[in-house]
């Protein structure tokens, strides 16, 4: 069995907060990011590529929906 690293979930808020988060993260692929993107840093790989981010507020709704309950989240 591979080591898996500690992981943290968050939910972000505010304008454009999805296409900001997708910027700060960089290309998929860590080897294409740009420089100082956490991908760019932190990623070894495409499948370990060190962050996740939604790419759109219905796929957000629903792995906010996954990650937390309705106590833990700020969403409505």
């Amino acid at each position: 069995m591979m080591h898996q690293a500690p992981h943290c979930a968050q939910e972000g808020h505010g304008r454009d907060a999805i296409e900001r988060w997708r910027r700060l993260m960089g290309s998929t692929d860590p080897a294409e990011a740009e420089r100082e993107t956490l991908r760019r840093e932190y990623g070894t790989s495409i499948e370990r590529n060190a962050t996740h981010g939604s790419d759109a507020p219905d796929t957000a709704a629903f792995e906010i929906n996954y990650f937390f309950n309705e106590f833990e989240t700020l969403s409505t």
